[in-house]
């Protein structure tokens, strides 16, 4: 039952299945302490629990399980000390607890019961004490794993007498004094780990372990020739001093070496750059004076030639020296080169670097270096320009710093094409137009930062889309849109709601406007959340992660209200005493409404007569678009007057209007460009109290609700259904009769398709809204567009009780047409004809 998912805590009856002998419940889920009734379970001889939550203490129970050979608990929240009746259980051959938060020390008799054992892991616990000397009676022990503890004191003498000992870990402990030159007996040793440790001492192991191939010793050999097979070689942060020897360029197969944090001197030999096999070569934090060096004194020019000598290199770190000169060509033929970091020295050139004084701008070589590249840093290198296109070639990029420069253009298109990238790091000064709407395809990226930019326009709905975002910071911008505009059809109407993994979120300092929508209650893992000095509104989220913020996230938004902690006003509540007047308003007034009503439909009902008899007929058209050409502007702004309209019949007044027959015909332009709804044939009103009534007249296929057709119930979501379907019709132009739109598919299904599920907005949208456009004014139109469609496909949900009613279709739309004029307005466009309206 490995690797399914299971849940819950181990029940106490698994002690029942007495005769069972193979358990494995790995890779799960499982919580809470181990049951003591597994000792109960004694024909057993697996039992494989690793990888879980399980937490407490090993149950002493467990000694009792004689026929027990492979005991594996490993990767789990284990507490306290390892039980010594473990160490009794004599057919044992594995016990692997590594990985959990096991303390005490070990018996000094461990070895005494336990003549079979090959494997003992307690590596990554707070084990303490000294090593036992014991250790050598496990005459059969292959792999001894105690690395990452606290263990103290000396190597026991006895560690070179396990004569198959193959694996033997060590580091990572408080060892101190010299390495046993017993281990030069461990003929079958393949890897020894002794780093991290103040170990001393010289290991003559260079011909006593032939078929080692993985080193960390504690000080380097003269002569390491006769290893042949050595791959790896690590000692680092060790007590080592002396030279790199010369017999080290003599192993072919070296792929790895890895000398940090030790006292080495001297120069690295030169006869290194022809070890062909070689992918990273470690020397940080010694005393030597030379070449591939990082945190030394190193100076002068780089070398032309180092993808020559390594082409097979895949690290370059040089960083934190005193090099200088250009770098055009020194890594241009290491293929294979995925991470460099060259950064705090004194290098100039026409390409990236990080902590540099280039004051260069960027080329378009850039795209052409090596297609395994991964990681590209070139903050405060005080770089000009703009980002060019080409570096959207690096196609294995997945992180890119170009914070704190003085770059000054749009953020480019090209980075749609990096689809690695995890995290992207634009924050500075200068970077200014929109945020694009394609950078929500490079959907692997966890940190995004575009803070402290001149970036303007709306924050691209499709952010909330990106469920890998962990960390957003958009804040000291000139960003308007608000934080609350809806996703898509069926999602929350948070932009950053379905983001369960995002951590932080920075949004201060902005133009933002709107409330703080309350479903960011569910981001359960938010330990950030910033949104000071903006124009935000109404009441402050009160549960989830929002009990730790304080007030600092929310100074400066003086609509702002919640509870006196955050330092804003208490939000307003209506008394009992103003809520019994505003029963009794409701009383009076229908009377006055009802005859209100009939006055204004006669006023639309005369009006649109007379405005019908000056418009040529034509059939069942965009009445809203065919009168003649309009601006992209007047359609939204005709769009909206025409939903508060709507919203008027439905919540003007106490009885209720439904229309029941909203199409195009019915929605005429006057040579303002002012929508008015005409043609009441069908209205229905709704008694006090009444939400449906029951009707046999139906309104026209396409535009009618689906429960007209399913017992004539006529509501008013019935008639924002039916405003949805017009929403759609007026942007994309085809009408729901149109042929293509048979069998299943209907318009609703096609925009939902072409906007939801994978297409594309500009196969839906009229290309008659969008001329000849380019630029931001485009992607202005675009992102209306895909919010007004959003808007549609909510209005147009199946069930009635999930339709938006039209008071928040009509407030969601004066938003919209806000949003589109204020970016424009802070770019500097004006519409297709005449100017900029104030709104």
């Amino acid at each position: 039952m490995s690797l399914v998912t299971l849940v819950g805590m181990i029940p106490p009856e698994v002690g029942h299945l007495s005769f069972l002998n193979f358990l494995n419940i790995s890779d799960n889920k499982f919580h809470g302490s181990l049951p003591f009734e597994l000792g109960n379970l004694r024909r057993l001889k697996v039992m494989d629990i690793r990888v879980n939550n399980i937490t407490g203490e090993i149950p002493s129970s467990l000694g009792m399980l004689q026929e027990l050979h492979h005991l594996d608990l490993g990767t789990n929240n284990l507490t306290g000390n390892i039980p010594s009746s473990l160490f009794n259980v004599s057919s044992l051959w594995i016990i692997s607890l590594e990985i959990n938060s096991l303390t005490g020390r070990l018996p000094s008799d461990v070895c005494d019961n336990l003549p079979q054992i090959k494997t003992l892991s307690f590596s990554y616990n707070q084990l303490s004490g000294p090593i036992t000397s014991n250790l050598s009676s496990c005459r059969k022990l292959q792999i001894l794993w105690l690395s990452y503890n606290a263990f103290i004191g000396q190597i026991p003498e006895g560690s070179g007498m396990l004569p198959v000992i193959q694996e033997l870990y060590l580091g990572k402990n408080y060892l101190t004094g010299i390495i046993p030159t017993s281990i030069s007996n461990l003929i079958s040793l393949e890897i020894i780990a002794l780093e991290r440790a103040a170990l001393s001492g010289t290991i003559h192991i260079c011909i006593e372990l032939p078929n080692t191939q993985f080193t960390e010793i504690g000080k380097l050999p003269r002569d390491v020739s006769s290893l042949s097979l050595l791959t790896p070689f690590n000692a680092g942060a060790n007590n080592l001093d002396g030279n790199i020897w010369d017999s080290f360029c003599n192993l072919s197969r070296l792929e790895h070496l890895i000398l940090y944090e030790t006292y080495l001197h001297g120069s690295i030999p030169r006869c290194l750059g022809y070890l062909q096999n070689l992918k990273s070569l470690s020397l940080i934090n010694n005393s030597l004076m030379g070449l591939y060096l990082e945190l030394n004194n190193l100076f002068g020019e780089l070398p032309d030639n180092i993808g020559d000598l390594l082409p097979n290199i895949q690290r370059l770190f040089l960083n934190n020296n005193k090099l200088t000169g250009s770098i055009l060509t020194f890594v241009s033929n290491a293929t294979k080169l995925s991470r460099i970091s060259l950064a705090f020295n004194q290098l100039t050139g026409t390409l990236w670097l990080g902590l540099n004084p280039l004051k260069l701008e960027l080329p378009n070589s850039v795209g052409k270096f090596s297609a395994s590249f991964e990681e590209l840093a070139m903050y405060s290198s005080e770089i000009q320009g703009s980002i060019p296109d080409a570096i959207g070639n690096v196609m294995n990029l997945r992180y890119l710093n170009l914070e704190d420069n003085d770059i000054n253009s749009l953020i480019p298109d090209a980075l749609v094409r990096l689809p690695k990238i995890q995290e992207l790091y634009l924050d500075g000064k200068k970077l200014q137009g929109l945020i694009p709407i394609g950078l929500c395809q490079a959907g692997n990226i966890d940190n995004l930062d575009l803070s402290a930019n001149r970036l303007t326009g709306f924050i691209p709905s499709c952010l909330g889309n990106m469920t890998s975002l962990r960390d957003i910071r958009l804040h000291n911008n000139q960003l308007l849109s608000s934080v609350s505009m809806e996703l898509c059809e069926g999602l929350s109407s948070s932009l950053f709601s379905q983001l369960r993994s995002l951590q932080s979120l920075d949004l201060s300092r902005n133009e933002l406007s709107g409330g703080i929508p309350k479903d960011l209650e569910g981001l359960s893992y938010l330990e950030y959340f910033n949104v000071y000095f903006n124009k935000l509104k109404g009441e402050i989220p009160s549960g989830g992660q929002f009990v730790k913020f304080s007030a600092a996230s929310f100074m400066g938004n003086p609509g702002l209200c919640g509870p006196p902690r955050l330092q804003v006003p208490p939000c307003r509540k209506f008394s009992d005493e103003k809520q019994k007047q505003s029963l009794i308003l409701k009383i009076i007034l229908p009377v006055f409404a009802s005859g209100l009503l009939l006055l204004i439909l006669t006023f639309f009902m005369m009006r649109q007569h007379k405005k019908k008899s000056d418009i040529p007929v034509q059939d069942d058209s965009h009445m809203i678009t065919s009168t003649r050409r309009i601006s992209y502007f007047e359609l939204l702004a005709a769009t909206n007057q025409f939903g508060e309209t709507i919203e008027y019949l439905h919540h003007g007044y106490s009885t209720p209007v439904v229309h029941r027959d909203l199409k195009p015909s019915n929605v005429l332009l006057d040579d303002d460009t002012v929508a008015h709804v005409s043609d009441f044939g069908l209205a229905r009103l709704l008694d006090q109290g009444q939400s449906t009534i029951l009707s046999n007249n139906l309104a026209i296929i396409g535009y009618m609700a689906p429960e007209y057709g399913s017992g004539g119930l006529v509501s008013t979501k019935a008639d924002v259904y039916s405003y949805g379907i017009l929403l759609m019709e007026t942007f994309s132009g085809k009408k729901p009769t149109d042929s293509m739109f048979e069998a299943d598919m209907s318009l609703k299904h096609w925009i939902h398709d072409e906007c939801c599920g994978g297409g594309s907005l500009i196969n839906v949208i009229d290309p008659k809204l969008l001329n000849e456009d380019g630029g931001d004014l485009f992607t202005f139109k675009e992102q209306c567009f895909s919010w007004a469609t959003e808007l549609a496909l909510s209005c147009t949900e199946e069930v009635p009780h999930n339709r938006n009613n039209m008071i928040e279709v009509a407030a969601r739309l004066k938003n919209i047409r806000k949003q589109f004029v204020a970016s424009i307005k802070v770019v500097g466009y004006g519409l297709e004809y005449g100017t900029i309206p104030n709104v």
